[in-house]
């Protein structure tokens, strides 16, 4: 159901380890687990979306709330290399997408590298959307390049 943005906080001494958490979210394989979100846990995990199925379902028009990504997997769709920096209260963000199963994804940023902080499915602090892009990278190795100067510029 669309992409999936994921958010997280930069600073000197965490560019490494995002580079790290995005490469092993992609290494790790995808599959689903036999199970899937309760809609509790759904309406936490990634509230827009089970909004949007919630209402479909209660709109009498034959589609059922179980309908759409509600299956659990080890880790959604790879996360894109790509993306963008973001500032955003003073601080740079960085900003990538993948196209299929966030709520999954959201769940092995947060399980498997909890210190860094990062936001997916679940909805993005006030005003984030509105914040100004800063600059872009088209890979891992830009990101890094691109994030230590916006990480230097911000310092002076």
């Amino acid at each position: 159901m669309g992409k999936s943005c994921f958010i997280v906080k930069l600073r000197r001494d965490n560019l490494q380890q995002v580079v790290e958490c995005v490469a092993s979210h992609n290494a790790t394989e995808s599959k689903p687990l036999g199970e899937s979100w309760t809609a509790a846990e759904y309406a936490v995990l990634d509230p827009m979306r089970a909004a949007v199925f919630s209402a479909l379902s209660e709109s009498g028009m034959g589609v059922s709330a179980t309908m759409g990504p509600l299956t659990k997997y080890t880790r959604g769709e790879d996360i894109q290399p790509d993306g963008c920096f973001v500032k955003f209260e003073g601080a740079i963000w960085a900003e990538f997408i993948n196209y299929g199963a966030g709520s999954s994804t959201t769940c092995w940023l947060k399980n498997h590298f909890p210190n860094l902080g990062w936001i997916g499915t679940e909805g993005k602090p006030r005003g984030f959307i509105e914040a100004p892009a800063i600059g872009d990278f088209d890979n891992l190795r830009s990101f890094v390049v691109e994030g230590r100067r916006l990480l230097a510029r911000k310092r002076a």
